[in-house]
């Protein structure tokens, strides 16, 4: 006998209006999760994490500065991936695979 599982999951993003307190700073998904929609997770998280790095290097020790120039150097690049997992959804939604495929990863398969 056949079994038909059928799952949900929600796609959810996470928006917060500073990513780090004191001495601790968020980084990648935990900071700026821009949801699997936007194809991008890896990558914003990847980016997070080099800013940061270059941030605290440049501020000689104080990681006040460090963690204020990440969030600025990078907080319209975040939002923008927030968006693109926004757009990409509506399209699936409205059943634009043809679109919504170029805007994840490019590769358009055709419909056989």
């Amino acid at each position: 006998m056949r079994r038909l599982v059928f799952g949900f999951q929600t796609m959810d993003q996470i928006h917060m209006e500073s990513w780090s307190q004191g001495r601790v700073a968020l980084v990648g998904a935990a900071a700026f999760g821009p949801s699997p929609a936007s194809g991008q997770s890896v990558t914003v998280a990847v980016g997070g994490g080099y800013v940061l790095a270059g941030e605290l290097a440049a501020a000689a020790g104080d990681h006040r500065a460090a963690f204020a120039g990440h969030q600025d150097e990078l907080r319209g690049y975040v939002a923008d991936n927030q968006e693109l997992a926004l757009i990409n959804v509506n399209k699936a939604l409205a059943n634009d695979y043809e679109e919504f495929g170029k805007a994840v990863d490019g590769l358009v398969l055709k419909t056989y």
